[in-house]
């Protein structure tokens, strides 16, 4: 599992957890190795379960690795088997690999019930882009790998598949095609020319899919100027009805006033002819 340690040490250093227990902040993984601080992290998450032994004065890394090993019994995915191959390694004189415990804390945080597992959802989505991509691919391996390296089904809803980045929910669908249909290139064991053909394969598919988001990209930019053209024909019609309206309208007041004006007249022609008949009809009495 293969995860940068950038990412992992920013995760644990922006935990409210591991910040408030020594004040300090983690400059390299090789500080998480003794297991103080990421006990800090599993203790404010689930303090029942990572107590230690009552009136027993025990390192940390042996508490940590217990507790986790029970965190993760009868859970799917390969967590409890990570969990006992770290404590194995913790009994003997190969020690544990601080970036592989730091991976199975961040998994263990997310793939749980208790009350503070939201809490811990979140504050992977405050984290920067590539580490929420690093933190997605450790809960990814560890829910879709068993011991043996087979898959196993999705997690409920309720679990860690509630941590979903809107930023990188659509490449992790891509690199999840990926992992189906092609071999993988990190196996262990492979020889550099398979290494390097596996690789390949990837990078083709990758690049097909640059193809295809190109065009589909310049698709949607040939609809939207489509769309804007289509708007602004709209606007200019509307913009020549209204003028039509407004000529219109000054076409019919003006015929207004000349009728009122014609009217007028006749008006003054009438009256001027009822006076001079008036006149004369005085005249023959």
């Amino acid at each position: 599992m293969a995860a940068d340690g950038e990412a992992l040490l920013e995760w644990v250093n922006s935990l409210e957890a591991s910040s408030s227990s020594q004040g300090a902040k983690a400059a390299r993984l090789e500080d998480l190795a003794d297991g103080e601080l990421l006990l800090e992290v599993m203790r404010d998450l689930n303090a029942e379960g990572f107590r230690g032994p009552g009136g027993k004065r025990r390192p940390a890394l042996p508490i940590l690795l217990d507790g986790l090993l029970e965190h993760f019994r009868g859970r799917p995915g390969s967590g409890e088997a990570e969990a006992k191959r770290l404590l194995r390694h913790a009994e003997s004189s190969e020690g544990v690999d601080p970036a592989g415990l730091t991976r199975l804390v961040i998994w263990a945080t997310l793939e749980n019930e208790l009350p503070k597992q939201q809490r811990y959802v979140e504050a992977c989505q405050e984290l920067s882009f590539a580490s929420q991509q690093a933190v997605m691919m450790i809960a990814q391996q560890f829910r879709d790998m068993d011991p043996e390296g087979g898959s196993q089904p999705p997690t409920p809803s309720g679990g860690a598949s509630g941590f979903r980045s809107p930023l990188i929910s659509g490449a992790l669908a891509d690199r999840r095609r990926l992992n189906s249909d092609l071999p993988d290139f990190l196996e262990v064991g492979l020889d550099a020319e398979s290494r390097f053909r596996r690789l390949k394969e990837h990078y083709i598919m990758l690049k097909e899919d640059q193809e295809r988001w190109e065009e589909e990209r310049a698709s949607l930019r040939w609809e939207v100027e489509a769309e804007r053209g289509k708007r602004q024909e709209a606007e200019e019609a509307e913009r020549m009805a209204r003028a039509e309206l407004r000529l219109a309208e000054e076409v019919r007041d003006r015929g207004k006033e000349d009728q009122r004006a014609i009217f007028e007249i006749r008006l003054e022609r009438e009256v001027a002819s009822c006076r001079e008949e008036l006149r004369l009809r005085d005249r023959e009495a």
